[in-house]
């Protein structure tokens, strides 16, 4: 087949034409981009590849129709793509090959040999476009859909394993899946290596508090039943004296293990708090409880309050918060000691730090005074679980409480780190 090169004419295509193919074929890009930013899907992609190879296909097209007509014995003299002006010509054989300014259309001319079987031969050229065109999507869309398919399902997979592995007790579910392609994977993952991170340690602390719930309830109660066992035994050869002494253990024992379930009770109330909006107006919550104190004999006092500071706490919340720290200063801090209450505000947040006189917390008591049961003053009905359950109820509302580091004047401060209500 010889093939003659014909250049067209030279004329420019006009401005007006070439805005025309740019804006509209921008305009499909990024409407099937923004479809497919919003939700994923093969077929959109297919539609996506369409609009890019938009000019091959269509030249695709034209040529299926001219290589069909040409096969059934056909004679076919031009074969045009686009319109508009015309850009170039080529000369292939027998048939002139057309290139225009717009290529968002085509046809081919063809003409039959014999006249016998026209109809039918037509339908079939005809036919040869689409079709071709049909294989190339049909092609393209599953190899597309073969990709995502991988690209889906490998991390999808991944997770659903994350997922067994959390509810194994596994601690590779902790552990989020890596590179997931898919955002939303991503973030599912991200979710539940945080779920079961905190499911983990809820776990931990909740077999160690049982632990330390059982010790504390054991000793008295191991007390309380061995005094019974002595008074059941020898009660009428003891002396009145020391039947008292071990009737005033199992009162003790006794008054121990309720404070303990009430301490429980408040622990379990602070755990199932919810915010609910409201705040409190600091210095008038600080001055109450610095009345108190002094009611009390405690040398406590304010300074410098913040004007107007109100923090998003609840006032109940943050009057039993400070009262606990002062009421531990207080109790700990020795005879004379004196305790102040200073404020600030920084950063969207209010701070409020509780600094007493006394002969502060040793380095190895610092590590534990947040511990469930630590206490130091056991023997005077200590429990240990003030701190905690203050921890606790700042927690439900986005504040902490925190241990400052030792000054050397010594003494222990405590700081409570509040979201400033507005």
């Amino acid at each position: 087949m010889n093939v003659d090169y014909d250049p067209a004419p030279r004329l420019p295509v006009s401005s007006g034409e070439r805005t025309f193919v740019v804006v509209i074929s921008l305009a499909f890009v990024g409407l099937i981009a923004a479809d497919l930013a919003q939700s994923f899907s093969p077929n959109k992609l297919g539609a996506l590849f369409v609009l890019l190879f938009w000019v091959p296909l269509l030249v695709l097209h034209e040529l299926a129709h001219a290589l069909a007509a040409r096969w059934l014995g056909w004679h076919v003299s031009e074969i045009v793509i686009g319109f508009g002006r015309e850009l170039l010509r080529f000369r292939i054989g027998e048939t002139q090959l057309r290139l225009r300014a717009m290529p968002l259309e085509g046809y081919v001319v063809p003409s039959p040999v014999k006249i016998g079987r026209a109809r039918l031969e037509q339908a079939l050229i005809y036919a040869a476009g689409p079709f071709s065109q049909g294989l190339v999507l049909l092609g393209v869309v599953g190899l597309v859909s073969l990709l995502a398919a991988g690209l889906v399902l490998r991390p999808l997979r991944a997770v659903v394993q994350q997922a067994k592995a959390i509810g194994a007790g596994d601690a590779a579910g902790s552990q989020a899946i890596r590179a997931p392609v898919v955002a939303e994977f991503d973030q599912l993952s991200q979710a539940l290596a945080s779920m079961s991170s905190t499911l983990r340690d809820r776990n931990e602390y909740i077999r160690s508090f049982a632990a330390n719930v059982s010790h504390e309830f054991k000793t008295p109660l191991s007390s309380i039943q061995g005094a019974v066992e002595l008074l059941r035994d020898g009660a009428e050869s003891m002396a009145g004296e020391q039947r008292a002494r071990f009737l005033a253990n199992i009162d003790a024992d006794a008054r121990r293990l309720t404070e303990l379930v009430k301490r429980l009770l408040e622990l379990a109330r602070a755990d199932s708090m919810a915010p609910g909006g409201e705040s409190s107006g600091v210095e008038a919550v600080l001055r109450e409880v610095v009345e108190r104190g002094r009611a009390q004999g405690v040398d406590v006092a304010l300074e410098g309050a913040v004007d107007g500071a109100r923090a998003a706490v609840p006032p109940e919340v943050l009057d039993a918060a400070v009262w606990q720290l002062v009421s531990n200063a207080a109790q700990h801090g020795g005879p004379g000691v004196r305790v102040r209450i200073g404020t600030g505000a920084s950063d969207g947040r209010v701070r409020i730090a509780v600094k007493d006189s006394g002969a502060g917390i040793s380095e190895a008591n610092r590590a534990r005074v947040f511990d469930a049961f630590f206490t130091t003053a056991r023997e005077r009905g200590g429990t240990g679980m003030g701190l905690t359950i203050t921890r606790s109820m700042l927690r439900v509302f986005g504040a902490t409480l925190e241990l400052s580091p030792p000054a050397g004047e010594g003494g222990a401060e405590f700081v409570v780190t509040a979201p400033r209500a507005h």
